[in-house]
């Protein structure tokens, strides 16, 4: 099974970080350890019934839901990588695997801020991947409207972004100071890799480069879902959208019921306030204030 050179290539074009590939990598080798250990011999597909085993062993030894899925993950990210390379034909490890947080997974409400910051930190090694779930988390926009900011949309004059909403409706959301920051950096590494001049794009994926197109949606509710996985947290974008919602009315009280029906988009508040309008200002002034 001498193939992980090119499966961390594989991880690589996938814009997995360097710490996560070499956890995935020492997941990938204690699994082939407890296979040979097992059935005294060497593993050349991955099988559903060897990894639900695996996952029965790791129970037993106590090992915590969070580290147990994120064993589960790294092995089903080599479970793609075979059938990549056509040595299998089929991904044997499904969403049922995982191990169910009862308590987190059930929860009808948006992620609490703790739940959010665990979650950019864990994905704060992916320069790209922390910016998108930056951005989602501080503006609440929707998984079609951030794939499709361009570059000139972006003022950080101003810290403001244009964005074409539903209904081809153009709004302005707000970048906090630090969400600004986050996105320079992101942007310096595009200029150092050299594809900043090359898609117009603010998010690009490595086979998008040429072609001038934006990352697509599913390929960004896969990063979510990614780190999701490592926490045992699930969060995808509307999650994160409502979260902004949630944390800037009901929590934090930092805007206005008008403010955030204006920043994130939605078509009316009531019959009455149907296109509220908003000091921009006021509203920039009052969440770089609560951040």
């Amino acid at each position: 099974m001498d193939r992980f050179g090119d499966f961390v290539k594989y991880m690589e074009n996938n814009s997995f970080s360097p710490n996560t590939i070499q956890s995935y990598l020492y997941d990938i080798r204690a699994f082939i350890d407890f296979f040979k250990e097992k059935y005294d011999e060497d593993i050349t597909i991955i099988e559903h019934i060897v990894v639900r085993e695996y996952i029965k062993e790791l129970k037993n030894l106590d090992r915590k839901p969070e580290t147990i899925n994120r064993k589960i993950a790294a092995i089903r990210m080599y479970n793609c990588y075979c059938v990549e390379i056509g040595l299998q034909k089929e991904i044997v490890i499904n969403d049922k695997d995982y191990i169910k947080i009862q308590q987190r997974l059930t929860s009808p409400g948006a992620p609490t801020e703790k739940e959010v910051y665990k979650f950019k930190r864990v994905s704060a090694e992916n320069k790209r991947d922390y910016a998108i779930i930056a951005l989602f988390a501080s503006t609440g926009v929707r998984v079609s409207e951030l794939v499709n900011i361009r570059l000139t949309d972006i003022n950080f004059e101003t810290n403001y972004i244009m964005i074409n909403g539903k209904g081809n409706k153009v709004r302005t959301v707000i970048m906090l100071d630090l969400i600004a920051e986050i996105i320079k950096d992101y942007l310096r590494e595009r200029e150092e890799q050299g594809t900043l001049d090359k898609n117009k794009y603010l998010f690009i994926g490595r086979q998008k480069i040429e072609n001038n197109k934006p990352l697509h949606r599913t390929t960004v509710n896969s990063i979510l879902k990614k780190y999701s996985e490592l926490i045992s947290i699930f969060i995808y974008p509307h999650k994160l959208r409502h979260f902004f919602c949630t944390e800037h009315l009901a929590r934090k009280k930092t805007l206005t019921s008008e403010q955030v029906a204006a920043l994130v988009g939605h078509n009316s508040i009531n019959t009455t306030k149907k296109y509220t309008k908003i000091d921009i200002e006021d509203a920039k002034k009052s969440l770089n204030a609560a951040s």
